[in-house]
């Protein structure tokens, strides 16, 4: 007997030999040498860009010829909720991802058991820049308030130490009766593109007393990781964002507002030495009502718009829905920029901006573009950076102001004869859609149209009243006795008849003067004529002086010879007398023979057609 082991197996073997047979048995004999645990491991690019990213994961697990099955799975960050790949199962899978970011989790399992690797926030997805868009449009009869204040200068804040900037908001002095919408806004610049954690603190302070009643963001720490490139925003929660080097921080604050006066408040401390952590602006917009008739339609457009040099950006406002009638529109844009860009609205280039100085990476345009909005149809801001540096641009809202009517008018003549007749101009203000001209003031209207001509059959003092009318309101003008209606009369006198030049000789020139006085009745702006007779020659029984005899409006200059009318030698306005002087003058030459010279000048009164 023989004791044999193999592999932990005990065997007793007995040899029998029996003649004149052979047998043989068989003993299979297994085992199995287990891998090593496995270490799961992947890596992954791109790891940021903009949505729709398609995402290459590499499994890098160990041991890597001994896993047996792989599972993928990823979750929005900051849920619990795990979704598997679509293609969970492959060593190497493809997934895409939509805007936001993502935990990524790889369990690999083999005989010898299970692993799991998570990478949180691993995939960071932007939806692509973030061009401004109306966020809020509406009427109010208040106004649309938009202030921004950069109250230390950039360039003199210091870096990467902390800096703490106020602003007062005077959105309403006068008061108000009501809020319908209101934004805070802040951007915080943190130098890089990289993951410069910065700690801010963001307080409000509802009545402007100094004392910030609501932290409304209490040491938040922006870590987004990346500023990304080409303009992408990089979004961390709902209301804070990151384009390249910039965090634009907003806010809705109308239930904390209780007075015409706010204050904001942003404090920022390092969270890396690098992080820089200054100011560039603290805004504020607010659309609120103050009981009044007016109306203000508005649209607030906002974002995170960056453009490169050479290219151009808009936003767009759904105009349209304007009626005609608004006395005043305005725009305002804020920007980011080294320099400013150019802009046209609706094609028109935009001149004569009020912006805020200095730049400091921060700019605030306003103008009015009453005449540029066509009725009927939407408006496009466009802005465009013709120099190497990019520019960038937060907020940009629109209002157009329409006012209750205010009457107001004018007429082309205020003295008139019997039979003349008047154009009345409407010069009133406001939203106005109905005109009713009461011309004699008897309490009848006599025309409904806007620039209407009446004419004037009776003699008197006329008081023309005008009543202007429209959605907001009705406003009347009165002007009594504004109309003077009668048979025109025009007459003209000289102070002195006779100007007696005594005894001429020759060489001499005789001068002398009168003043003619005008004396006018209703009618229009009047003129003076002045002629001669013997052709403008002073004569002595049929014989002539050699030269002409003159007159002038001025002493020593201006003398006509009178042989043709002197036209216009005096004018006036309709209803108003006026007088002026006439000067005379005759030049004796040689020739002249003795003799009893004379002329007579006559001046006449007209009346204007």
């Amino acid at each position: 007997m023989k004791t044999l082991t193999i592999l932990g197996i005990v065997a007793l073997m007995m040899l029998l030999v029996l003649p004149g047979a052979v047998m043989a048995a068989d003993v299979t004999v297994s085992g199995s040498i287990l891998p090593d645990a496995p270490v799961a491991a992947f890596s992954a690019s791109p790891i940021f860009g903009a949505q729709t990213l398609t995402v290459f994961f590499t499994d890098s697990s160990t041991p890597a010829d001994h896993i047996d099955e792989w599972t993928w799975e990823y979750r929005v960050t900051g849920t619990d909720t795990w979704i598997a790949f679509d293609e969970s199962t492959e060593k190497h899978p493809t997934q895409d991802f939509d805007a936001g970011y993502y935990d990524i989790r790889l369990t690999v399992t083999n005989a010898a058991g299970s692993n799991t690797e998570t990478k949180l926030k691993y995939i960071r997805v932007s939806p692509g820049p973030l061009p401004l868009e109306t966020v809020k449009s509406g009427t109010v009869s208040g106004d649309l308030y938009f202030g921004a204040f950069q109250p230390t200068p950039f360039n003199n804040q210091p870096q990467n130490t902390g800096v703490t900037q106020e602003a007062e908001f005077p959105f309403a002095p006068s008061g108000y009766t009501s809020i319908e919408w209101a934004r805070f806004y802040t951007m915080v610049y943190v130098a890089g593109q990289d993951e410069r954690e910065c700690v801010v603190t963001v307080s409000f302070d509802k009545d402007g007393d100094g004392n910030y009643e609501t932290v409304l963001e209490d040491a938040v720490t922006l870590n987004t990781a990346t500023g990304g490139s080409n303009g992408n925003v990089w979004w961390q929660g709902d209301h804070i964002n990151r384009v390249y080097s910039d965090y634009v921080m907003f806010y809705d604050v109308k239930d904390l507002i209780s007075s015409g006066t706010v204050k904001a408040k942003v404090q920022t401390v390092p969270g890396a030495s690098n992080m820089d952590g200054r100011i560039k602006y603290l805004a504020l917009v607010v659309a609120y009502n103050d009981g009044d008739s007016d109306e203000v339609k508005y649209w607030v457009n906002d974002g995170h718009h960056w453009v490169a040099s050479m290219a151009t950006g808009q936003t767009g406002y759904a105009t349209q829905t304007l009626s005609a009638g608004f006395t005043d529109a305005e725009l305002k844009v804020l920007h980011t920029s080294s320099t400013d860009a150019k802009y046209t609205f609706n094609g028109a280039s935009l001149i004569g901006a009020n912006p805020v100085a200095p730049v400091n990476y921060f700019g605030l345009n306003s103008w009015n573009i009453k005449d540029d909005i066509t009725i009927g149809s939407p408006s496009t801001l466009s802005y465009y950076k013709d120099t190497t540096y990019s520019y960038k641009t937060t907020i940009a809202p629109l209002k157009a102001i329409y006012t209750a009517p205010t009457a107001d008018f004018e007429a082309d003549k205020t003295n008139v004869v019997i039979g003349e007749t008047v154009t009345f101009t409407d010069a009133s203000t406001g939203l106005v859609t109905s005109w009713a001209w009461d011309f004699d003031n008897d309490g009848t209207a006599d025309s409904n149209e806007q620039n209407p001509s009446w004419t004037y059959n009776t003699a008197g003092k006329k008081t023309v009243k005008l009543t202007v009318s429209g959605p907001l309101g009705d406003n009347s003008l009165t002007k009594t006795d504004y109309i003077t209606v009668g048979d025109a009369s025009i007459e003209v006198t000289v102070s002195q008849p006779t100007i007696n030049f005594g005894t001429m000789a020759a060489g001499q020139t005789k001068t002398g003067s009168t003043t003619v006085s005008v004396d006018v009745t209703y009618g229009t702006d009047w003129y003076v004529t002045a002629t001669a007779n013997n052709g403008g020659y002073m004569v002595s029984g049929g014989t002539p002086l050699t030269n002409l005899f003159q007159l002038s409006k001025t002493d020593g200059n201006g003398y006509q010879n009178m042989d043709v009318a002197f036209s216009n030698f005096l004018t006036g306005d309709a209803g108003v007398d006026g007088s002026g002087p006439a000067y005379v003058r005759q030049l004796i030459d040689a020739l002249d023979g003795p003799g009893s010279y004379s002329i007579t000048l006559t001046f006449t009164g007209g009346f204007e057609i």
